[in-house]
């Protein structure tokens, strides 16, 4: 029961825990999905035990910020890289169409569990509205790479869409999008080989600090990217509140400001800073059962490993992770 709980967790269908209901969904960020399982267990186990660290100042996280360091990134792959999702969720969802491989690291794990787990969605939502949340999570989570891997193509989300009135209010959530704001992208094309700058010179201005200034990211990417302040801001509040450990929070904290994948210098890569090994540090400080339901949404194998395939990158257009070595691992496992 715990684990049909827990994947819908992924899938913002109403999830009832001692009675406390929760809205789940699809998340492309780590930090999200932290956010929400924390949450969700905090506010049904108050036993979380806290730790007798100090809370770091913010002068001194902003010192650290900005430290100017050589950095390396990971390769994440490349800029216009596509692939099949796993087998389970070609036959869930009835594709048999590649899609961009960054979407299918980050969303495969959390697919193939809501997937295996949908015959409980049917029976908590009913025939319409279940039907209507497979298609629109489905079609908006998996675009359809064209055969140049140039651009990527969300298919139809009518039929899906004109279902969701049957489903209470908030039922979805995909990457920070309402389940209305999904449908918005029914038939959008988006460009798999062009990079940009953001508007705004930071993802969180309180948390992260400033961007390198000359940081691009995938010209797809950059209208989600609003949506990654309020959930770092979301992230160390709930953390917090949890009872979790000034050293963990931080730890957790330090990933979502980087979580984020960037273009290369050349806009021929797609670069990222966490390795599987700093998501697996992140895990471990969490409390038992956290570590568990985070589990079961998504594994760490899906970052590169620290001593993989790396891209040496100017200190002005990428993340550095602060430590204490003269070369930084930059670390940027973007949005799922």
């Amino acid at each position: 029961m715990k684990s049909a709980c827990f994947a819908l967790v992924i899938f913002s269908i109403l999830c009832h825990v001692n009675g406390f209901n929760t809205p789940i969904g699809v998340f492309r960020t780590q930090d999200d999905l932290v956010h929400q399982v924390v949450k969700l267990i905090a506010d049904n186990a108050k036993n979380v035990q806290k730790d007798d660290e100090n809370y770091v100042a913010v002068a001194e996280i902003r010192k650290r910020r900005n430290v100017n360091v050589t950095a390396v990134a990971y390769v994440e792959s490349d800029l216009n890289s596509c692939s099949m999702p796993s087998s389970s969720i070609r036959s869930f969802c009835g594709t048999s169409y590649t899609s961009p491989t960054i979407m299918v690291k980050r969303l495969d794990k959390a697919m193939g569990l809501i997937a295996n787990s949908f015959s409980t969605l049917q029976v908590t939502l009913g025939s319409t509205c279940s039907s209507a949340v497979k298609q629109i999570l489905c079609t908006g989570a998996y675009p359809r790479c064209s055969s140049d891997s140039t651009v990527a193509t969300y298919g139809s989300i009518a039929s899906g869409c004109s279902g969701l009135s049957s489903c209470p209010a908030n039922t979805i959530s995909l990457n920070g999008q309402t389940g209305t704001q999904i449908c918005t992208l029914s038939g959008r094309q988006i460009s798999l080989t062009s990079c940009g700058r953001y508007s705004m010179n930071s993802l969180n201005s309180f948390q992260c600090g400033t961007l390198p200034s000359n940081i691009t990211f995938p010209t797809w990417l950059i209208p989600e990217l609003p949506g990654q302040s309020v959930a770092i801001t979301n992230l160390r509040n709930t953390l917090s509140r949890a009872g979790i450990g000034t050293s963990c929070t931080n730890r957790w904290v330090r990933i979502s400001c980087r979580n984020v994948p960037f273009c290369s210098s050349d806009s021929k890569k797609l670069l990222g800073v966490i390795s599987r090994q700093e998501c697996e540090a992140a895990i471990n400080c969490l409390p038992n059962n956290v570590q568990a339901a985070i589990k079961l949404l998504y594994e760490c194998s899906i970052f590169p490993d620290q001593n993989g395939q790396t891209y040496a990158v100017p200190p002005n257009q990428g993340y550095t992770n602060h430590a204490s070595s003269v070369v930084i691992s930059l670390s940027i496992s973007g949005f799922l």
